[in-house]
């Protein structure tokens, strides 16, 4: 391309870049004219909107030593929440049960919450009839009993720490986990919501040898539970930091 063919293109490109800014502008000036009065209270009823957090902690018998990653992540996360939304936190092991009841989060309740989770970890955790197991299908019936039970909440968001491998002590058949029909009856109670519900779970380190019920485990979890995403925890430091997705 010779130097005047080259300018007359950069020219074009220009000219093509005006254009298309002119029309974006233009269709931003007819938005604003026509949908104010729609676009201010759609942003006023999502500014309105009261979130559940429910923190769900897998206190297994493989969890325990997370508690330095643990805490001081949920604190920051809190930290970064409005007051005037509500928190739950949920234990998991064997059983499942709930450690703090409906919470309003409030300057005054957040060290309350910071209890409540160091609780989890030094009293709930050291409890061997908790320790034996980790049953997401139990998890996941507690969280919708207080789901169902809660009428003032716009939005349920659970924050679930585990390693995501389900081994519950009520095994099917030929399985590791529980039957397929247990966990279909699961995802009917959460699809037949209607408030809206997400899920994200840190997950962290393994032996190589658990790889494949953990791989198990998150398909399961990710057809049952809403929304589901998964990220690592910050503590993983080796090899199998960085789980494939399962097939």
């Amino acid at each position: 391309m010779n130097m005047k063919t080259l300018r007359i293109f950069v020219a074009l490109c220009f000219a093509m870049l005006s254009v298309f800014v002119a029309q974006a502008q233009d269709a931003m000036a007819k938005m604003k004219k026509t949908y104010p009065v729609a676009m201010q209270e759609f942003g006023k009823k999502m500014s309105e909107l009261k979130t559940d957090y429910i923190i769900a902690i897998d206190v297994s018998a493989t969890m325990g030593r997370y508690k330095d990653e643990v805490v001081p992540a949920l604190t920051r996360f809190f930290d970064s929440i409005g007051d005037g939304n509500y928190v739950r936190i949920v234990s998991f092991g064997t059983i499942a049960k709930e450690e703090q009841t409906r919470l309003e989060i409030t300057k005054q309740t957040r060290p309350q919450i910071v209890e409540r989770l160091n609780y989890v970890y030094d009293q709930v955790m050291n409890d061997r009839g908790m320790r034996g197991h980790t049953d997401f299908v139990l998890m996941g019936q507690k969280v919708m009993d207080l789901i169902q039970a809660d009428n003032d909440s716009d939005i349920h968001f659970i924050v679930v720490f585990s390693d995501i491998m389900d081994d519950p002590s009520q095994k099917a058949k030929g399985s590791n986990h529980r039957s397929e029909a247990e966990w279909t009856k699961l995802a009917q109670r959460f699809n037949a919501l209607e408030v809206p519900v997400n899920t994200l779970s840190t997950y962290f380190s393994h032996e190589s040898k658990d790889e494949k019920q953990i791989l198990e485990s998150i398909d399961l979890v990710n057809k049952a539970f809403p929304n589901f995403a998964k990220v690592p925890g910050s503590c993983l430091s080796d090899s199998n930091d960085n789980l494939p997705s399962p097939k």
